[in-house]
């Protein structure tokens, strides 16, 4: 593949957006402290939240810059936390590489999986489109099929297990407790984002937007667009690996229901609610499913009835999805801030929008007082 010379540098940005993610990362990190009295269940709903995150990053990558629409994203992810069970298993197996710290694993079982993306990267991306939809599909359910013929390797219907606490640890965190692996977790998410958001700066990530934008075009400049796609889906899959260790490490535990197609349905699901041109789409879509599968499962038995009617009208109406809302909303807020269109045709939107919350208010109490009998007889 010919490449120009990679030009890496990373732009300065807005004072203010350096501001905002100084303010979100301090967050972060001072959220499990004791002293602030968090508990235990909002430190896992974090460490989910940024697993997820990390996961769905990846698909973006996948999707959002390279438009390679995949149905089997989740394997990746479930393949990354057998590689990290794995290392975790020989560990305990061979004490003479408890030298290997914890905190490399994710990392080691990232590469791991890239290793079998790049198998899979050349036949998968000569074509895209519908093509590459199902061939990925395919492997998808290949593997997930095999995986229960193959206990062995895959553990069956019990599934692997693995202590992640061993030796002395790192740096004299032995990651036994939820808050240290939080931070683990953080770092990990924190690098994700920053190494995505600096290969879009680079040379390659000029390339993979020429070809996903027009590849007569790229080739016509010198890009192979083959290799391209194979170069932004073995980075894809080496992200989502990584967030498949760190779910492996949070758990303790992995079974064959990682690779299922469910699974990958989910990640597409949440990746386009919350938004797939950003990189805070990622991290709102996480939150979501996070929230939607911990929480909101438990206070309503229509929550999914929600969720699809809330996918239809993002693929419908807001293709940028929550990210994109809240976007236009700023820029809204800023205008009316500076009262510039305050004018009647603004009051009649504004009163528009009051009525319709109210429509899906009445809409959701309907649903609710539905649903109620038919589970009481059930």
């Amino acid at each position: 593949m010919h490449l120009p010379n990679f030009n890496y540098y990373l732009p300065l940005q807005k004072p203010w957006q350096l501001g905002l993610w100084l303010i979100l990362f301090l967050v972060l990190c001072c959220l499990p402290l004791p002293a602030l009295g968090t508990s235990s269940q909002v430190i896992h709903f974090m460490m989910q939240v940024g697993i997820s995150s990390v996961a769905i990053l990846s698909f973006q990558w996948l999707m959002g810059r390279m438009g390679l629409l995949s149905f089997g994203h989740a394997v990746y992810v479930g393949l990354g936390s057998y590689c990290a069970i794995y290392i975790l298993q020989a560990i305990a197996k061979w004490p003479v590489l408890e030298i290997l710290p914890v905190v490399l694993i994710p990392l080691i079982a990232g590469f791991m999986v890239a290793l079998f993306a790049i198998i899979l990267a050349y036949p998968s991306t000569l074509k895209t489109g519908v093509v590459f939809a199902m061939l990925s599909l395919t492997v998808a359910e290949l593997i997930h099929v095999l995986a229960p013929a193959w206990p062995q390797w895959f553990g069956g219907e019990a599934g692997l297990s693995a202590n992640r606490v061993y030796g002395n640890g790192f740096l004299g965190w032995k990651f036994a407790t939820n808050i240290e692996l939080y931070y683990l977790i953080l770092v990990y998410a924190i690098a994700a984002f920053s190494a995505l958001a600096y290969i879009n700066k680079t040379s390659l990530g000029m390339a993979i937007n020429a070809v996903k934008s027009n590849p007569v075009r790229a080739q016509a400049m010198g890009w192979n667009d083959h290799k391209v796609r194979q170069i932004a889906f073995v980075i894809a899959g080496f992200w989502a690996g990584v967030a498949g260790a760190l779910q492996a490490l949070l758990l303790e535990f992995v079974s064959a229901d990682v690779l299922s197609g469910q699974q990958s349905g989910q990640i597409l699901l949440f990746a386009l609610l919350g938004g797939i041109q950003t990189a805070w789409g990622a991290f709102l879509g996480a939150f979501l499913g996070v929230f939607a599968n911990s929480y909101l499962s438990h206070i309503s038995p229509a929550w999914l009835l929600y969720l699809g009617l809330l996918f239809m009208l993002v693929v419908l109406y807001g293709a940028n999805g929550v990210a994109g809302f809240f976007s236009k909303s700023q820029l809204v807020l800023r205008a009316a801030l500076k009262r510039q269109n305050w004018t009647l045709q603004n009051f009649k939107k504004a009163g528009f929008c009051l009525l319709l919350l109210a429509f899906v208010c009445l809409f959701m109490l309907a649903i609710e007082q539905l649903y109620q009998p038919f589970f009481s007889h059930h």
